[in-house]
């Protein structure tokens, strides 16, 4: 059964998922309402006038820009009448193997301008934000180069690539801009501009990359902590995979992070290697959604396949193992067709999560409120990519991963503590059997010669039988009376049953059994019921009887940082050293009874503790246990 508290948790974080997705849509809709007339390039020209940049904010360049195929053009050549007969328009963002030169399209491989102009209205414009182009660009505005991403050239030899993202300051002028991008691409399977540019004011640029850098250092420092408390839990249980699947999970978003949309890695470490940071993104795409579905299936496995998983497996290393020996033209031209497996995939999550949803198995519900914020955090993307709507956001699956992986470890984090729980109560239960058991230890051949002496001693000492009969009574009252299921009780309680039983061993073995009970500030003193006894009965039993010399036994108490030691010391037979090690490895010793092994047990589950065994064969044996005192 889940406990109130983990059922409280869930729901709380439900409804406050529930409660900022509907912010969020409130919030895109009022702006998509209030924006819907964001200018757009037409015709390779961007018209500002009548957009309010300071009010509005800044433009993506996003329409119809100016495509000259195998140029590297600038300004001073664009008005020539032969290059003007090679214009094209195209869409941007896109990639060039989209577009057509009449019947055909243009190959993956190429260089060329791109160009627009922007009027710039009554508008300050100071500040460009430029993505990383297909493979290689240039950027230039009236005339001037502001940023370089690897070096453009007109074929392989010349050509370097790279992916670095620029927020640039340019010129304001007060004048038309002329924007100038030279792009080639002799690398991978696709070249161009695929990703958006800004424009607008320097500051108010610059406070969006800041407040994004930021989102995702947050979003980034969120995913590897997730990831490092699950591998923790995965160390110290092995039996709990989902973690481990779940952390991996996790440690795979980061990299699709840290190398894509605002490329965070690559903003830190300018130089970092172009083809590690490919690879590494495919490999977050190859493998990402594959370890979200086998923790899923490994959380809810009667209703997932292990088939399906297995195929995904098959395919993801498949991919892998062709990214590692094939050329970045290669295999840059079929991974797209992974985004169709990875759909594939995430509907077969969807159809698991649902499944348990409706059978209403443990955090299912919780999960399709992660499924359905990520589900639109996707479609915000594809619809403001297509722009089907205007939105003051970036990308927002990034967020929607972060949202899903935090309502999954939620209910990840519920279950644990829900087994741990478990398994308490489970533990408690054993505890308390192995207490009733060691109530039902009392000896019957002790109990008859007991009766046995005190009969004797009515017809001799009728004083000595009396007193026999009280300690015995105080010795039963003890052994009888406590609940099993109490786990503490005071220390004084058990000294006297103690006291009780050595008082009735020594009436019986007169003149061979002495001993001494030192206590100091033993009051307030909880321990386990059973803890002491069995180690007295031990030391006269296994010790002492096997002495003709007179029998010594001596039982101490006294406070040590924290804690509170008591020490069982007799004068009995020993134990030899083999013997010794077997019984602190644990292995159980013919003679030594179970009293001993359950005191360890519960010494170790109420306070972490150990007993402490030293002993000289044939002369003395040392037993101390340690209980906290707060």
């Amino acid at each position: 059964m889940v406990s109130k508290y983990s059922k409280a948790v869930r729901i709380t974080v439900s409804l406050a998922a529930l409660l900022c997705l509907s912010a969020l849509l409130v919030y895109v809709a009022i702006y998509n309402t209030h924006h819907s007339g964001m200018p757009a390039v037409k015709d390779g020209v961007l018209d500002l006038t009548g957009w309010d940049m300071e009010k509005d904010g800044p433009v993506a360049l996003d329409g119809e820009w100016e495509f000259y195929w195998q140029e590297f053009l600038q300004e001073k050549d664009l008005g020539r009448p032969e290059i003007q007969a090679e214009k094209l328009l195209v869409n941007v963002p896109g990639t060039w193997d989209k577009y057509q030169n009449g019947a055909e399209s243009f190959p993956g491989f190429g260089y060329a301008t791109y160009r627009i102009k922007v009027i710039p209205g009554d508008n300050r414009l100071d500040g460009l934000k430029i993505m990383p182009a297909l493979t290689a660009s240039s950027l230039i505005v009236n005339g001037k180069e502001y940023a370089l991403s690897g070096t453009p050239g007109t074929d392989a030899m010349t050509s370097i690539p790279a992916r670095a993202p620029a927020l640039v300051r340019i010129d304001d002028n007060g004048g038309v801009l002329d924007i100038i991008i030279h792009v080639s691409n002799f690398t991978e399977a696709h070249g161009g501009l695929y990703e958006g540019i800004k424009i607008g004011s320097y500051g108010q640029l610059q406070s969006e990359d800041r407040l994004s850098f930021a989102r995702d250092a947050f979003i980034l420092g969120c995913l590897f902590v997730i990831a490092i408390y699950f591998f923790c839990i995965f160390l110290m249980r092995r039996n709990s995979k989902e973690s481990l699947y779940f952390s991996i999970g996790c440690v795979t978003i980061a990299l699709k992070l840290l190398f894509s949309e605002n490329y965070f890695m690559l903003r830190l470490f300018p130089d970092f290697p172009y083809t590690l940071a490919v690879f590494l993104f495919f490999i977050s795409l190859y493998w990402g959604v594959f370890m979200f579905s086998v923790f899923i299936n490994s959380f809810y496995p009667e209703e997932g396949s292990k088939k399906l998983v297995r195929v995904h497996f098959i395919l993801a290393a498949a991919f892998t193992v062709f990214s590692l020996v094939t050329p970045f033209r290669v295999f840059t031209a079929i991974t797209p067709a992974y985004d169709w497996i990875n759909l594939s995939v995430l509907a077969y999550i969807v159809f698991v999560i649902s499944k348990a949803a409706y059978k209403g198995l443990f955090g299912a519900r919780t999960i399709v409120i992660g499924v359905l914020f990520m589900a639109l955090a996707v479609a915000h993307d594809i619809l403001k990519g297509s722009n089907i709507i205007n939105s003051p956001f970036e990308a927002l699956t990034s967020i929607g991963s972060v949202v899903l992986i935090i309502l999954l470890a939620v209910v990840q984090a519920a279950r644990l503590a829900n087994d741990h729980r478990q398994l308490q109560i489970a533990l408690d239960k054993v505890l308390s059997s192995e207490t009733a058991f060691l109530q039902a230890q009392i000896k019957p051949h002790f109990l008859y010669n007991t009766i046995n002496a005190i009969i004797a001693s009515c017809h001799t000492d009728a004083a000595k039988a009396a007193d026999m009969l009280l300690d015995l009574s105080d010795y039963l009252r003890y052994m009888f009376d406590f609940d099993s299921e109490e786990k503490l009780v005071p220390l004084e309680r058990e000294i006297e049953a103690v006291n009780a039983y050595l008082s009735l061993e020594k009436a019986r073995f007169a003149g061979s059994l002495e001993y001494s009970i030192e206590m100091e500030d033993d009051e307030n003193i909880l321990i386990p019921p059973m803890l002491i006894q069995p180690l007295v009965e031990n030391a006269v039993r296994h010790g002492l009887r096997k002495v003709e010399r007179e029998g010594r036994l001596t039982i101490k108490g006294e406070k040590t940082e924290g804690f509170y030691t008591i020490t069982v010391e007799d004068n009995g037979a020993g134990i030899a050293e083999d013997d010794l090690e077997k019984i602190l490895r644990g292995e159980k010793k013919e003679g030594t009874g179970t009293g001993l092994k359950n005191v360890r047990k519960r010494l170790g589950h109420f306070y972490g503790t150990d007993v402490e065994i030293t002993s000289i064969p044939g002369t003395e044996t040392k037993i101390s246990v340690k209980v906290k005192t707060g």
